[in-house]
């Protein structure tokens, strides 16, 4: 019965949380689409422009998913081996409380938030300078490595914030600074970039898919 009732509040407090971030961000995209609908353009975005709105946009997908990317790191793990959606859920509120839901957020979204800021600043400026110098019909293989070179410099920068954050949600580290001295003092510098090609074939797959 109590593990029953754990699944139920779990569920329900990821399900408020994530329906609020939702909310909050079609009611900004609904009021940015009305400015930029107004308003005159007088210049051109330059890539500060594009870097801020890339780590702004960034962070805030990545606090609205949070809760869900803790449940999947605790389902792959050997602790969380068979458990389902709402088992995994259930066992995060159950040992941590709703801050389980949470752990890991502040250098994860600090490190996926600059390195959004990177990919799209990087991109937009490639992108810009295919458009001026290459020709039509080589125009889309060449923006296709214009997003393997932004995915490749923003992942310099995501991965090891992701190897943090997940030894934030397994409990594996109670802080950053505690996880930075870890991974140095059993991998060194290369042990922060642990799966980083697997992260840059993940995410320019999703991209173009």
């Amino acid at each position: 019965m109590a593990r029953s009732t754990n699944s139920y509040i779990a569920l329900a407090f990821i399900l408020l949380f994530s329906s609020s971030i939702t909310n909050v961000i079609a009611g900004s995209a609904k009021g940015a689409a009305n400015v930029a609908a107004t308003a005159p353009q007088k210049r051109k975005l330059t890539s500060l422009d594009l870097a801020f709105s890339g780590a702004v946009a960034t962070m805030i997908g990545d606090a609205s998913l949070h809760p869900i990317d803790c449940i999947k790191t605790l389902q792959q793990s050997d602790e969380g081996y068979g458990l389902g959606f709402i088992g995994a859920a259930a066992k995060i509120y159950k040992d941590q409380g709703a801050a389980g839901f949470f752990a890991g957020i502040g250098s994860y979204v600090t490190c996926d938030g600059g390195a959004g800021a990177v990919k799209f600043a990087t991109y937009e400026a490639l992108k810009q300078w295919v458009n001026e110098n290459v020709s039509e019909e080589r125009k889309g293989s060449a923006l296709f490595g214009c997003a393997a070179i932004a995915f490749i410099a923003s992942s310099v920068i995501l991965v090891p914030g992701e190897l943090i954050k997940q030894r934030l949600q397994m409990g594996q580290i109670s802080s950053v600074s505690q996880g930075i001295q870890t991974i140095w003092k059993n991998d060194g510098f290369f042990g922060f970039f642990c799966g980083l090609l697997g992260s840059v074939c993940t995410r320019y797959s999703l991209y173009h898919a």
